[in-house]
């Protein structure tokens, strides 16, 4: 059985019309095991007929992404009250299992697993995050607000969180924990580098406390020492022209050199991230905006915005190593992009975790989320009330309120919502080992 395979019946649940075909590669993937056939009560069981099988997958499916309050029979195997991704996995787990008597005379059956080979992560389908789940909303003094970032600090309840702002000239600076308006400090603007066409790109180096941001419409990068906002630097880039939506990635190098790329619409300019001093250039195959460097793994991951053909994969110098996703999973421009990475205290790097893509609907955003260490599709979260989503981040950070870090989201242009990740993987079954 390989993941491959697996992947397969995963994607195709996207469309209910193709169950007969889900069905019928199910049952040639997945590993049967040996029973006795004494019917007893089954997990997945939704007909009680005493097995588990395709029967019960219809009633999965058409029950799927709903509230109902009768348990297995709705598809409800966990009884969560809601009919999703994980009550398809116990499905999964228990499919084509006769009832077994609590009596001996059977023989223990191979667990089924949809897991790629060393990692902890699974296609899960589709997560939905309800409203009582979201652990802020806010709105701060920004307009049409574009990109996050997080400082983390020694102390977490003196970390803070940068919004960029397209049509004001400024970047909202929030403190710990950021879930009410008193939490919004004085935000950065009136200095000699921010111009008055706003702000669009952030990113921060966490080792050096630097933060980086991108004037819009222009060729300058802002860079700003923490926790104090001082401007230590002006980084001017060889683009010209009208750039509207200019963005930032840091990347780490083997031998400590960090590399800041600053995106211009269909080229990347390369910039010693301490010094500011200019490297080299390169063009992307495809269109973009945001970007994200890997430290593990040295590699750039720049989304195809507009043409939704998946995320490129460079190398520090720009060349070109492959691409992952594409039409199949991008519904929408291809926006935010971030890495939570294993373990979850975020203190070291195993190269495994995941990889969180905003896909830009509208009413609601879809989050793609890919293994890491694989690159293959998972599948997507949703966020009650969170639509046409910009940029993302994630700060990995333990604090008493979010143990496991926090996703952060852009919502409509016009305010930022949270979500912890002990919500997030406790929803999903699955997380990194710690």
């Amino acid at each position: 059985m390989t993941v491959s395979l697996l992947a397969q019946p995963m994607n195709l649940l996207r469309n209910k019309y193709c169950l007969l075909s889900v069905i019928f590669l199910l049952t040639i993937f997945i590993v049967k095991p040996a029973v006795n056939h004494v019917l007893a009560v089954l997990p997945a069981d939704a007909n009680s007929d005493g097995k588990v099988d395709g029967l019960d997958y219809v009633i999965w499916l058409n029950n799927y992404n709903q509230t109902v309050a009768q348990g297995a029979i709705k598809g409800d195997f966990d009884n969560s009250g809601l009919v999703d991704g994980l009550d398809y996995v116990i499905w999964l787990n228990n499919y084509d299992i006769a009832g077994l008597s609590p009596t001996p005379h059977t023989t223990n059956p191979p667990t089924p697993t949809v897991s790629s080979p060393g990692t902890p992560f699974r296609p899960f389908i589709s997560l939905n995050i309800s409203s009582s789940e979201i652990a802020f909303n806010v709105n701060g003094a920004g307009s049409n607000i574009d990109s996050i970032a997080f400082w983390e600090a020694p102390d977490p309840a003196k970390s803070l969180m940068f919004v960029t702002s397209k049509s004001t000239n400024l970047v909202e600076v929030w403190n710990y924990p950021f879930k009410q308006s008193a939490d919004q400090l004085p935000p950065i603007q009136n200095n000699s580098c921010m111009n008055s066409s706003g702000t669009n790109g952030v990113i921060v180096d966490q080792e050096d406390d630097l933060l980086f941001v991108t004037t819009r419409y222009g060729n300058r990068v802002c860079v700003f020492g923490l926790p104090g906002l001082n401007l230590v630097r002006t980084v001017t880039t060889g683009a010209s022209g009208s750039w509207d939506e200019p963005n930032l990635a840091l990347l780490k190098l083997g031998d400590g050199q960090k590399n800041l790329y600053i995106s211009y619409n269909s080229k990347v300019y390369i910039h010693n991230a301490l010094t500011g001093a200019a490297i080299s250039q390169f063009t992307p195959q495809k269109g973009l905006e945001t970007m994200f460097g890997d430290n593990f793994y040295r590699e750039i991951y720049i989304p195809d915005e507009a043409g939704m053909s998946g995320i490129y994969r460079y190398d520090s110098s720009g060349t070109f190593k492959g691409s992952f996703g594409g039409s199949s999973v991008f519904n929408a421009d291809e926006e935010g992009i971030w890495v939570y990475s294993c373990p979850s205290s975020g203190t070291g790097d195993n190269g495994d975790g995941l990889i969180i893509v905003s896909d830009q609907l509208s009413p609601v955003t879809d989050f793609e989320v890919f293994n890491r260490k694989t690159k293959e599709h998972l599948g997507k979260i949703n966020i009650n009330g969170v639509s046409n989503t910009d940029g993302i981040s994630i700060s990995q950070q333990s604090s008493p309120l979010y143990p496991k870090g926090l996703l952060a989201v852009l919502n409509n242009d016009s305010s930022v919502t949270g979500v912890g990740w002990d919500t997030i993987f406790q929803k999903l079954g699955m997380a990194c080992p710690n």
